[in-house]
């Protein structure tokens, strides 16, 4: 598991902070701290609160790539954001295209990384969405498998 170094957090907020064109008191007031609170967080001294970080998701900023300098895959940023606009997961549905993606995956016996495997169901699940009873087109995915792998 890799490490988290305040030091690389806090330069990361600064970047953020100066590719934002705020100042200091500016940037905090904006996330809810003080200026203070703000110059602690960049000198590496202190965490970044929850509420620090959520405001700063929700203005868009990759809060992994900040905390630990690896961003989201644009992949799984888009589905998360589509998601969480559609509302809450269906989980039979997701049952439905985790079981059909893995009987298509063994029957053609390819070996998917996990995160292909996750955007394959992902791809499943968006087919069946808006089916009021999702019956699974086997060719379809086989087609789906073959192209993922």
């Amino acid at each position: 598991m890799k490490s988290i170094d305040l030091c690389d957090i806090g330069q990361r907020i600064a970047r953020i902070r100066k590719q934002s064109g705020l100042l200091q008191p500016d940037f905090a007031r904006k996330y809810g701290v003080s200026r203070n609170t703000q110059i602690e967080y960049e000198k590496g001294r202190t965490s970044p609160s929850g509420e620090y970080l959520a405001k700063m998701a929700m203005d868009g900023v990759d809060v992994q790539a900040l905390l630990i300098g690896e961003a989201i895959d644009p992949y799984v940023a888009e589905q998360r954001d589509r998601y969480n606009d559609a509302g809450p997961i269906d989980m039979e549905l997701l049952e439905i295209a985790i079981e059909a993606a893995d009987m298509c995956i063994e029957s053609r016996k390819v070996d998917l990384t996990p995160q292909k495997h996750a955007k394959l169901i992902s791809l499943i699940y968006e087919l069946y969405m808006d089916e009021d009873k999702p019956q699974v087109n086997t060719a379809q995915i086989i087609r789906l498998v073959d192209l993922a792998s």
